[in-house]
């Protein structure tokens, strides 16, 4: 079971909507501030810098942060039938909370205790060749089939295939 408190649902957003942290980074910022909230608090120029940010991320993230709008990014996911969670949920998933670099935050839709039951990550290049259409078209309907729940980045290319053939 993880361990963390749970993160104010504002400090969830503002987090997954800068778009930078790395199971590394959070980690570095819960040994710093012993949470995200207090972290929040501190995101400037200097922190990003000491997370490793780039000086061009460094002013895309400050840049978005200043643009950002909770009621819009909230209702955009409510118009988009999407979940947003973070690594503290309760509702991750155990097997990718227990890979080595899981992402902090995760985006789904629909019923996620089916991922209790055995997976199968495909995932592949957003420019799909041919042959990785053929292979993707061979190989999901047995594993479906199989009863096994398929799990992708549901981005272009092999990803947005392999949710087609489920």
């Amino acid at each position: 079971m993880y361990t963390a408190l749970l993160m104010k649902r504002d400090t969830l957003l503002r987090w997954s909507w800068a778009n930078i942290l790395t199971k590394k980074r959070y980690d570095a910022l819960l040994k710093q501030y012993g949470d995200l909230d207090n972290a929040i608090d501190q995101l400037e120029e200097s922190l990003l810098e000491n997370l490793g940010c780039r000086s061009e991320t460094v002013i895309k993230v400050l840049t978005r942060l200043d643009e950002f709008d909770p009621s819009w990014y909230e209702n955009e996911l409510k118009k988009r039938n999407l979940q947003v969670f973070s690594i503290e949920d309760n509702e991750y998933p155990s097997l990718l909370r227990s890979i080595d670099d899981p992402p902090v935050f995760l985006y789904a839709r629909g019923d996620l205790s089916i991922l209790s039951s055995p997976c199968i990550g495909l995932v592949g290049t957003r420019e799909m060749s041919l042959y990785g259409k053929r292979v993707t078209e061979t190989f999901v309907p047995p594993i479906v089939a199989a009863e096994m729940v398929t799990v992708s980045g549901l981005a272009f290319g092999i990803d947005a295939h392999v949710a087609k053939e489920t």
